[in-house]
């Protein structure tokens, strides 16, 4: 914005006096306060990224007889400095990224709801129960194998596997229904919790990636000391940090 002064001592009193304010961003290096050496980011790494063609063997057919060649294959390559400097923002790689972080996230906030709200224990009529049933199940499982020794009780397995399905039958549904409601309203507590856990991660995931682009759009690098910065910041990192420093 320009300043508009008045001298008393000029003798033309109209006159006005312009003075200009500097707008130019000065890319100075925040360690060696230099900027000969001073790149922008994306400039190295669109200018260090080529493409590569090599060839590749082949074969094919014709009229019965087998040909064997080569043929050109093309691929992307990129220079030491610039695959260091570069960070994958395409939506596969955001994603994939997304997920492992959320599911991290659910893990620590599991672990710590545990800590915070302790699991309900099953009542012990029901561990009982459950004991039972299984002794029942192993005990005719036993008579079953040691009755096929002997033919002339035949029926024998047969009525005792009958007799233990009944019992087990008459066990469970009675297991279920005298099961610990707590455990069931803390399980529920736990899903409705997870999910809203699980939007707001996603949100601020979004979030962090948004201000990672836009600050990885405005970072530079010092060929020097081998950091990245933003201009007109004091904060730097080494280029091998950079994730954690457009991240922050």
């Amino acid at each position: 914005m320009s300043n508009t002064n008045f001298s008393p001592d000029d003798t033309q009193p109209n006159r006005v006096i312009r003075k200009e304010s500097s707008t130019t961003t000065m890319n100075v290096c925040p360690k060696c306060l230099k900027d000969d050496q001073v790149q922008k980011v994306s400039a190295i790494v669109t200018s260090g990224t080529y493409t590569t063609v090599s060839q590749v063997p082949v074969q094919g057919e014709i009229a019965g007889h087998k040909i064997y060649g080569t043929a050109p294959q093309t691929g992307t390559g990129m220079t030491e400095l610039a695959q260091r400097l570069s960070i994958d923002f395409s939506a596969k790689s955001v994603d994939e990224t997304r997920k492992k972080v959320i599911e991290q996230d659910e893990k620590e906030f599991v672990k710590r709801y545990r800590e915070k709200y302790p699991e309900p224990k099953d009542s012990q009529i029901t561990t009982v129960l459950s004991v039972i049933g299984l002794m029942i199940l192993a005990g005719v499982a036993l008579l079953f194998f040691v009755s096929l020794f002997n033919p002339q009780n035949g029926f024998v397995p047969a009525f005792l596997f009958c007799c233990g399905v009944g019992v087990l039958i008459v066990l469970i549904p009675i297991a279920a229904k005298l099961n610990n409601p707590a455990k069931k309203v803390w399980t529920k507590n736990v899903r409705e919790a997870l999910v809203v856990r699980r939007k707001e991660t996603s949100e601020n995931y979004r979030q962090t990636i948004e201000l990672a682009k836009h600050k990885y759009s405005n970072l530079y690098y010092c060929h020097r000391d081998d950091i990245i910065f933003v201009p007109n910041e004091t904060d730097w990192a080494n280029s091998s940090e950079i994730m954690d420093f457009v991240s922050r």
